[in-house]
């Protein structure tokens, strides 16, 4: 966008110009929605949120923040940052999970998601059956998120997890994937996982409080998500169909409606709100 090369003031006066309390700046168009959400609920302020294209190209906003010539925000996702000891800043505010959409994607998400895709009575649609498959996600992950976190540390620069799960599928018409298939991806990666990277990925990951359905990246694990959309509102109705762009729609406006205490992520945006 144009505004990336405005100076640090011209930046600073962007709230004015559009009449809101600040600008926040994300990575890209999917985080608008889900960080102005998040500042209007949590925070109680008016923001517009501001693309960058990529979290490479918000490196200089964030330094602006934290060399205090800002008073814009930065929000960005966590990734595998997580690992590294905590440089939070009061100004730049991360996802709990890999992504927003480990956020987003949950069995109450899930469920009222298909039932009005489906057009069904909420009651035909289980929110156990949502989590039992959230849960076989998560079981089957294990050794590529591993992996993948590895990758990022060792900075090898290899393809462990793409945007999209479909190479891991039981079958093109599954929704739950193959742990052969997995573990055949992972058997031919040249990457050496040490027993001290394991034992320290899991020492942060139970200190953060996260699970791996959490760190999992999060276009993996969403178009996962469409493909069990589709196949439970196909068992409910066989006729109705549903795109990728109205997956994430609905399952934002799903998130919005769910996001209360009862959401595993709640109180780490609530604190982070709080700061």
């Amino acid at each position: 966008m144009a505004d990336l090369e405005y100076s640090v003031e011209a930046r600073n006066t962007l709230s004015a110009f559009y009449r809101v309390e600040r600008i926040v700046y994300v990575e890209g168009e999917d985080d608008i929605i889900f960080w102005e959400f998040l500042f209007e609920k949590l925070a109680g302020i008016s923001v517009k949120a501001e693309e960058a294209g990529g979290k490479g190209k918000l490196e200089s906003r964030m330094d602006e923040v934290r060399n205090g010539e800002a008073n814009f925000f930065v929000a960005i996702d966590s990734d595998f940052d997580w690992m590294n000891e905590d440089c939070s800043h009061p100004k730049i505010y991360s996802t709990f999970g890999y992504s927003m959409e480990n956020s987003m994607i949950t069995e109450e998400s899930l469920q009222k998601l298909i039932c009005r895709v489906a057009k069904v009575s909420r009651h035909q649609v289980s929110t156990e059956k949502c989590r039992e498959w959230l849960f076989s996600i998560e079981d089957a992950v294990q050794s590529l998120v591993l992996a993948d976190a590895a990758n990022r540390h060792q900075d090898a620069g290899l393809s462990v997890v793409s945007d999209n799960c479909d190479r891991f599928l039981v079958s093109k018409k599954s929704s739950q994937l193959s742990a052969q298939k997995i573990s055949s991806h992972i058997e031919g990666l040249d990457i050496d996982i040490p027993q001290e990277f394991k034992n320290r990925f899991s020492f942060r990951m139970n200190t953060k409080g996260l699970r791996l359905i959490d760190v999992i990246r999060g276009h993996f694990l969403f178009s996962a998500a469409f493909r069990f959309v589709k196949e439970y509102v196909a068992e409910l109705k066989s006729s109705a169909s549903i795109s990728q762009e109205m997956l994430f729609g609905g399952l934002m406006l799903a998130f919005e409606a769910s996001f209360d205490e009862n959401h595993r992520h709640y109180s780490y945006y609530r604190d982070i709100f709080e700061k």
